[in-house]
């Protein structure tokens, strides 16, 4: 009896012991509270910084070239415009003397040109390079514009008619390749169009003020040409500034 009391005994006098090491172990191995407050500042802190930490390139800082900048102020002058299919220039041919149903073909051969144009843009973009290539198809608008005021100035509607067509070709051409440079010349997008649709709704009010209080065609379709030849020479500057070739050159040649 002795004998069983005291392994009973023994036993019962080393388990707490045992209970207690374990219980040690385990607060060694789980951090106290404040070490747990530690690691979380530690890497809140290194999220911050990684977040925050200047990227490589421009393109990631979203920085926008001056050449990007000057493109859609050039873009939102082509708004400031009457020579285009519908509106004042409808008004223009039908107070002239054109029918309706010519009016009507004369606005579908518009809108198929400038869809031709669409098909049209990349070869050229693909043999020039988009930016020579934006200014060969503005310059051709400005040529067409220029030729439209000519012809509202001698009264030939025709002729009008036919180099609004035509200028069709250029614009969209040259939206096609404005567009492609904006979206790979900088991360910046959303921004630059947000401006860019203020800028070509403030072009558009513009002439719309201009055209209530002048209430002359003739002279609005010189303003016309005015603003188009002003974006061409936009263009033009664009591409003596230095570097100009090589922004957008990762994505075309």
């Amino acid at each position: 009896f002795e004998l069983f009391a005291a392994v009973v005994f023994g036993v019962m006098w080393q388990q707490p012991d045992e209970e207690t090491g374990a219980t040690e172990d385990k607060q060694r191995l789980l951090p106290d509270s404040s070490q747990a407050k530690d690691i979380e500042m530690q890497e809140t802190d290194k999220a911050q910084k990684e977040t925050s930490a200047p990227l490589g390139s421009p393109e990631e800082q979203e920085v926008v070239p001056p050449q990007t900048k000057a493109l859609i102020l050039g873009y939102a002058m082509l708004f400031f415009t009457v020579v285009s299919p519908g509106g004042l220039f409808n008004m223009f041919l039908k107070d002239g003397g054109m029918k309706t149903e010519e009016i009507a073909l004369f606005g579908t051969v518009a809108q198929l040109g400038g869809l031709i144009s669409t098909f049209m843009a990349p070869a050229v973009i693909a043999r020039f390079g988009i930016w020579r290539s934006a200014f060969l198809f503005q310059a051709f608008q400005a040529g067409c514009v220029i030729t439209v005021a000519m012809s509202v100035s001698r009264g030939d509607l025709w002729l009008a008619a036919a180099f609004c067509i035509l200028s069709r070709f250029g614009l969209w051409g040259f939206d096609l390749c404005e567009r492609t440079m904006v979206q790979t010349s900088t991360q910046a997008k959303l921004r630059i169009f947000v401006v860019e649709a203020s800028l070509t709704e403030v072009a558009a009010m513009a002439m719309f003020a201009c055209s209530v209080y002048l209430n002359n065609f003739f002279f609005l379709s010189w303003l016309s040409a005015a603003a188009t030849t002003g974006c061409t020479v936009i263009l033009f500057s664009i591409l003596l500034l230095p570097g100009t070739l090589e922004v957008n050159s990762k994505d075309h040649k």
